[in-house]
């Protein structure tokens, strides 16, 4: 073939219209391509963005593991707390309860068997709880709420802390000296197998010269309707401290129904000691204890210190008590005092 014959064959073959459809398929498969190379690499961008993202259900503050709630049993005070917990918690959390022989259950099935390593903290709500931990020297972070004297639960691998429902006996007394001040002679009831070191402690930080402590001691239950048998007791007022002894609904009605026919209030230590005719209730805020807590947690889950702090309360005033029994008040109530 001549060069004029090829050059006049290409010619003919890019004016004619087959060749000018081919170029256009062209150009269109390659913007065609272009778009699939363009979404390959944002697919892949977004995966790498996802992989080495934070896990989801934790926000920048969160710190991540799980944090257990053993829970005594579950009744009002106790889920309160809690529920104060779980609010506050930077942490994810799983519920744990004792049944009635003492073994523990969940409805997480991968927790059916506790193993401290499965936690980055425990938290022991009630005695119960905080006794079961001990029985098996536990070996991981344990925080207590609910116990009274949580002290007598220590064992050697435990850095115990929390709050107890322990009620400091001088501000206990302050609050009583401040609002009644005529009361010279407190007397309060306890169990000395059980509370006598509660009284020391209170007769030792003791600074109110116009306030006396009477003891009135009580081994068993049946001890109590012989504190009221003629004359009574000789006091001014009486003070009610947790003691499994006194703790029963039955003998709290019992001593304040027989304290008001004798004319002496009653100072509780929680709302139904008010709703029962107490003149005086120190109110523990559960929930706030959970908001206290969720705190002392964030801080034993970054190797912080585990201190021990007593449970924040209200003072609760009965007015129709007060005024039936013609009690005098201070002019002036200390700060935070409710009158109901």
């Amino acid at each position: 073939m001549s060069s004029t014959t090829a050059g006049m064959w290409t010619s003919s073959l890019e004016n004619s219209p087959g060749r000018l459809n081919g170029s256009r398929r062209l150009l269109r498969l390659a913007r065609i391509t272009s778009s699939r190379t363009l979404l390959f690499f944002f697919t892949l961008l977004l995966m790498l963005v996802t992989w080495f993202s934070p896990a989801p259900g934790f926000s920048a503050e969160q710190t991540p593991g799980v944090v257990g709630i053993l829970i005594s049993r579950e009744i009002l005070p106790y889920m309160r707390m809690v529920q104060g917990l779980e609010k506050n918690l930077k942490q994810t959390s799983a519920r744990i309860y004792l049944d009635k022989t003492g073994k523990p259950y969940s409805q997480e099935s991968r927790f059916q068997e506790l193993k401290a390593a499965d936690f980055t903290v425990m938290v022991a709500v009630g005695p119960q709880a905080l006794a079961y931990l001990q029985s098996r020297r536990w070996t991981g972070n344990v925080l207590y709420a609910m116990v009274l004297n949580p002290e007598r639960f220590f064992w050697e691998s435990a850095g115990l802390g929390g709050i107890s429902l322990d009620l400091s006996p001088w501000k206990q007394l302050f609050t009583v000296n401040r609002v009644f001040p005529q009361i010279k002679r407190l007397g309060v009831l306890y169990n000395p197998e059980k509370n006598q070191a509660w009284f020391n402690r209170a007769k030792a930080v003791m600074t109110f010269k116009n306030l006396v402590l009477i003891p009135l001691q009580i081994k068993q239950r049946s001890d109590i309707p012989k504190l009221f048998t003629p004359p009574g007791p000789q006091v001014d007022a009486i003070l009610f401290i947790p003691d499994q002894t006194v703790i029963s609904r039955s003998m709290i009605t019992y001593v304040i129904k027989e304290s008001l026919r004798l004319g002496i209030p009653t100072f509780g230590f929680n709302r139904f000691f008010h709703e029962s005719g107490a003149a005086l209730s120190f109110i523990i805020d559960y929930e706030a204890i959970g908001r206290h807590l969720a705190e002392m947690v964030q801080t034993a889950t970054h190797g912080g210190n585990r201190a021990a702090a007593e449970p924040p309360f209200t003072v609760l005033l009965n007015r129709k008590v007060i005024d039936s029994l013609k009690i005098l008040t201070a002019r002036t109530l200390p700060e935070g005092v409710i009158v109901e």
